[in-house]
């Protein structure tokens, strides 16, 4: 009888410090939940914030681009000894111009403010392209708009992976193409020469 009752005794405590442990499991699992939405709700509202920063800058730099193409062409549309430069060079700035104004816009709309500043590397090839001149300046031209192009559409294929505001998505998808052919014409600009 002594050896049931220990048995018995040893069940019931078995399953009272099994009962115990449950709430406590499930406290602990709440707990973890909740620490887990928390930081997933923190995250999320981190990521607009750091997408809409990103998305921001693209548009500082589109819009730099934009007017380091638009310097580009005007220059090239004075200076180039050839008619395809000349012809290329003119377009720039009417494609970027418009271009530009579409940027700015969608800034605006984000509070981006608008600028007029080259980017760095455009500022770099005006430097470059001013010294020069006949063949010369067409060939350093036409090699400066492919490396530019190039630079740009990555840029813009790394917005476009990065999302963003949807003004943003739209605008990028919509200009790819155009940069697209900017880069082709430029090429054979390139191997014109």
């Amino acid at each position: 009888m002594l050896r049931s009752s220990l048995t018995f005794t040893s069940l019931a405590a078995a399953l009272a410090l099994s009962a115990c442990a449950e709430p406590a499991d499930e406290t602990a699992t709440d707990e973890m939940l909740t620490e887990e939405t928390t930081t997933t709700a923190q995250q999320a509202g981190a990521t607009p914030a750091a997408g809409e920063a990103q998305a921001n800058q693209f548009l500082m730099d589109a819009m730099r681009g934009d007017n380091s193409e638009i310097a580009a062409g005007r220059l090239a549309s004075e200076k180039g000894s050839s008619d395809a430069v000349k012809e290329y060079g003119r377009m720039l700035v009417q494609e970027h111009g418009a271009h530009k104004t579409q940027v700015a816009q969608v800034g605006q709309a984000l509070g981006v403010q608008q600028t007029d500043e080259p980017s760095p590397d455009g500022q770099q090839l005006m430097t470059r392209l001013q010294g020069l001149s006949g063949a010369e300046f067409d060939r350093a031209f036409a090699q400066g708009m492919v490396e530019s192009h190039r630079k740009t559409i990555a840029m813009y294929e790394q917005q476009e992976q990065a999302g963003g505001p949807d003004q943003v998505t739209a605008l990028v998808r919509q200009s790819l193409p155009v940069l697209r052919k900017h880069l082709e014409q430029a090429e054979k600009l390139q191997n014109a020469k």
